[in-house]
């Protein structure tokens, strides 16, 4: 996943080599392992810092990943900008899921919705998750995510759904969530198609009604 470098640093994208350098040695005196110890969040902000600081001052791999971010930004894609951790993850998945619920359903692009919500979790970003062992906290994220799932049609929901069982993993209980999930999605689809034939009967029956009325 392409990751905002520059954001990770917190540099501007103008910022020189030598305030690369700059941003580097103060970040690493906070998230360093010398200074953090055994904290694995601290730990997975340093490797990042630390990726970011390689990139951007190699020149080949920066003029690299500069094309690939212009692309990136130039579709509207989201980057991340912090550290991948399940605290992390599921703010991301908190603020979407608000974002989400106040869309107009009648209006929204569901395919662009649910992409939305599959940016936060790609497959890489779930195994680094499931490397922290906070099974809790990644159970929260499926919630979540499964609650912006409600504005939905069912095809969306099976986009997204397939990537949360990827999250699920083994975990019979929140599988069995996305279980219901889609079934209870299924089942509104099934009545609205039924709804519809239902009124054009009812429709028809109104105008023979009238219509016999009439003849007699």
């Amino acid at each position: 996943m392409l990751k905002d470098y520059y954001a990770i640093l917190e540099l501007p994208v103008t910022a020189t080599i030598p305030e690369i350098k700059k941003a580097y040695r103060k970040l690493v005196m906070l998230y360093h392992p010398d200074k953090t110890g055994a904290d694995t969040y601290s730990a997975a902000h340093f490797n990042e810092i630390k990726e970011a600081y390689e990139v951007l001052t190699n020149s080949t791999a920066k003029e690299q990943y500069l094309q690939q971010r212009w692309l990136k930004k130039a579709a509207g894609a989201w980057m991340p900008d912090e550290p991948i951790t399940p605290p992390i993850v599921l703010k991301q998945a908190l603020e979407l899921n608000k974002s989400i619920s106040l869309l107009n359903v009648h209006r929204m692009d569901a395919t662009n919705v649910a992409q939305r919500i599959l940016q936060i979790i790609p497959t890489p970003t779930i195994e680094k998750m499931k490397s922290f062992n906070e099974p809790e906290i990644n159970a929260a994220i499926l919630t979540t995510l499964l609650q912006a799932t409600s504005v939905l049609p069912l095809q969306q929901t099976e986009m997204v759904t397939d990537q949360l069982r990827i999250l699920a993993g083994t975990n019979t209980e929140e599988q069995i969530k996305i279980d219901r999930v889609l079934l209870q999605k299924k089942k509104q689809e099934d009545w609205e198609r039924r709804k519809i034939w239902l009124i054009l009967i009812a429709v028809v029956a109104l105008c023979l009604l009238i219509y016999w009325s009439g003849k007699t």
